[in-house]
This record gives structure tokens, sequence and C-alpha cells, in this order.
């Protein structure tokens, strides 16, 4: 019993830890799609060249996280726009949403995996 109850507890704060490291809230598809109507804004696909072709939003762009090509290109965006991002799980947005928010992005919103909101 107390083995399973530590164990309980590691997983708590592993997730816990997950969460604030990842800024893993994630902006569900009505909602998404709502703002992106009423406000506008810029929808940003952060997965790799290939699945970005294998199937994307209309309206997105392509600025692949993991090779560093988002990184790159932030001085060329406008902070005072409203960003949506996404990827195949919602584990590439959120640290690409995180990494946006520590540059001084306030309108940065992670829309999570591609599946969930197309």
């Amino acid at each position: 019993m107390k083995n399973n109850l530590v164990l309980i507890v590691a997983a708590a704060a592993v997730f816990g830890l997950f969460m604030y490291f990842t800024n893993s809230e994630v902006m569900n598809k009505k909602a998404f799609r709502e703002k992106l109507t009423k406000e506008g804004g810029v929808v940003i696909d952060v997965r790799t060249i290939d699945e970005f072709q294998e199937g994307h939003l209309p309206e997105a762009i392509n600025l692949d996280f993991t090779s560093g090509q988002l990184k790159s290109q932030l001085t060329k965006l406008d902070k005072s726009q409203n960003y949506f991002l996404y990827c195949r799980s919602g584990n590439r947005s959120a640290k690409a949403t995180k990494m946006m928010q520590d540059q001084g992005f306030e309108r940065v919103f992670n829309v999570g995996g591609y599946e969930n909101i197309k």
C-alpha cells in the first residue's frame, strides 16, 4: 500500500513538471476556430516539412520546431499577432509555445495535434 502511494505521488509530480515545462495547456478546436475567426492570427505548423506535406491546415505556414527553423524566424514575427501552433501530438507545439512566450510573445496558443483540429 505504501509503495503504491509513493508511485502515485511520483507520477503526479512527474506529470506536474511536464505540464509546467511544456506549457501544455491546449486550446480546443472550437475555441481555436472561434478565436481565429474573430481576431485573426497566424497558424503555424511546427512539424517537419515531410509531415506538413502529408497534410496540414490550409491556412498554416510550416516552421519546423525541431530543426530550429521556428526559432530562427522569431525576429521576423510581429509580437502583437495571435499565433496558433500545432504539431502531430501537441508536444512540440507546447515546447514551441513556451519558447515563443519566453521571447516575449503574449498571444501564442498551443492548439495541440493536427488530427484533433483538422
